[in-house]
């Protein structure tokens, strides 16, 4: 039985050979696991098909772009870098990895 019948058995509530199955997973983890998830996929391949399109800029986009795995706090102040990593003391970063202005004005 192929994945589109599966699928259409499914939501027929008919019974399919086993349940319809896809791997969802964000960003972040698609990134960092990019061959588990390669893998895993090889293994259970999805029995949903999608649309093959890629996003193009917001229309609403404005500002400078930042670093992926940058965050800012509540107070404005940018946490981390780059990579996200160096939110830890002693990776380049001020205190508890605060990168900015300090309540007096003086850096951090």
């Amino acid at each position: 039985m192929t994945g589109r019948e599966r699928v259409r058995r499914a939501l027929r509530f008919e019974a399919p050979d086993r349940v319809p199955r896809d791997l969802w997973a964000l960003p972040g983890a698609q990134e960092r696991y990019r061959e588990e998830i390669r893998q895993l996929l090889e293994r259970f391949p999805t029995d949903f098909a999608a649309p093959r399109f890629a996003y193009g800029p917001a229309r609403r986009a404005a500002g400078t772009p930042q670093p992926r795995g940058t965050l800012y706090g509540r107070v404005g102040l940018r946490l981390g870098g780059e990579t996200g990593r160096d939110h830890r003391r002693g990776q380049g970063a001020g205190p508890q990895g605060l990168v900015g202005p300090s309540r007096s004005g003086a850096a951090l």
